[in-house]
């Protein structure tokens, strides 16, 4: 070091220094230290010293499918450190340096429209200088449907041609009416033509089609409007429909009514185990009175039989001719009574 660096005039022998208005530029130290034991050998240290920022440089964006930032800052004495980029009011994030330089950094999710972008360099010493650029973006375009039929009939393909970027994948979404959307997928060629086939035939309704697109670099391109095909019915799917519109109202009623006989003819049926039940009841009923009744009406014979008997043998006392002529009496009352309650019983069953 010492026969590469010319030596300056020494400044005596110092504890501590400072200098002050010290040029930008490379500078060095030459030391020696002193102990009991004499001077030892001298040691150089280098000190660059750097003051000014990076020097002024252009920001250019470079728009289409992706935006492309360029810059490229300058700074003699220290060198270029790092960059900083901020798009908008985003957050500022340091970037690659080889990308940035060599055009290669791509700016992403930025949405169609005006926007500016803030770059700040910063060289090997913490000094910075910053640019900012005014671009506009653009987002892919949409998916082109170009030829399409406004009108089909129940049971035609539906066909579809257009354009989009070349060798994109493209996302076909399909609805009729209000019924579930259908997705099908489909590559562009290298050209970027498209033609579309449905897989189904179309039925009576309203179609409508709409379409995006991913590009080979990854890109996202908008949604395209939705194109609207008609498909009229023929004479046999009208009818067809008609009929399937009367059924979903007939067969609840069919089926309602078929339920309400059903539950009519099981009630019925109850109803006549039920009487059946009854009657073999009642005439149970019915026999055990008619014996009970038999055994008194034995009973009260025997007793008139009795008094008849004394009759024949005697005069009856007036008491005795009474209770004959009263158990008489009240034998015939409770036969009519019994045979009465009977037939009443038997008429409400």
């Amino acid at each position: 070091m010492a026969d590469s660096v010319e030596l300056a005039e020494s400044t005596g022998v110092v504890v501590a220094e400072s200098y002050s208005d010290v040029e930008d530029g490379v500078s060095y130290f030459h030391i020696r230290t002193s102990n009991s034991a004499g001077w030892g050998p001298t040691t150089h240290y280098r000190v660059q010293v750097d003051t000014k920022p990076p020097e002024a440089f252009a920001v250019t964006v470079e728009t289409g499918l992706t935006t492309l930032l360029k810059a490229a800052a300058k700074d003699a004495t220290s060198g270029i450190a790092s960059y900083i980029v901020q798009v908008d009011d985003g957050e500022s994030v340091e970037v690659d340096m080889k990308q940035l330089e060599a055009g290669t950094y791509v700016l992403e999710n930025l949405p169609a429209g005006a926007h500016s972008v803030l770059v700040t360099a910063y060289d090997k010493a913490g000094n910075f200088t910053s640019t900012t650029a005014s671009f506009t973006s653009v987002t892919a375009q949409a998916p082109v449907i170009a030829e399409y039929p406004a009108e089909l009939s129940d049971g035609d393909v539906l066909t579809l041609k257009g354009t989009t970027y070349p060798n994109a994948q493209l996302s076909i979404w399909l609805q009729r009416d209000s019924k579930d959307i259908q997705r099908y997928t489909l590559k562009a060629d290298e050209n970027g033509a498209f033609t579309f086939v449905g897989p189904d035939r179309v039925k009576g309704g309203l179609y409508q089609v709409w379409m995006e697109a991913v590009t080979d670099q990854g890109f996202r391109t908008d949604v395209s409007k939705p194109i609207f095909v008609n498909v009229k019915q023929t004479e046999f799917w009208r009818r067809l429909a008609e009929l399937q519109k009367y059924l979903t109202v007939i067969v609840p009623i069919v089926a309602l009514t078929m339920t309400l006989v059903l539950v009519m003819l099981h009630g019925v049926q109850k109803a006549v185990r039920l009487r059946r039940r009854i009657h073999r009841e009642i005439g149970d009923v019915e026999g055990e009175i008619h014996k009970a009744f038999d055994t008194l009406r034995t009973d009260l014979r025997d007793h008139l039989k009795s008094l008849e008997k004394a009759r024949n043998q005697r005069e009856l006392t007036p008491d005795e001719e009474k209770i004959a002529a009263r158990l008489k009496k009240n034998l015939d009352l409770a036969e009519k009574a019994l045979k009465k309650t009977v037939e009443k019983i038997e008429k409400d069953v």
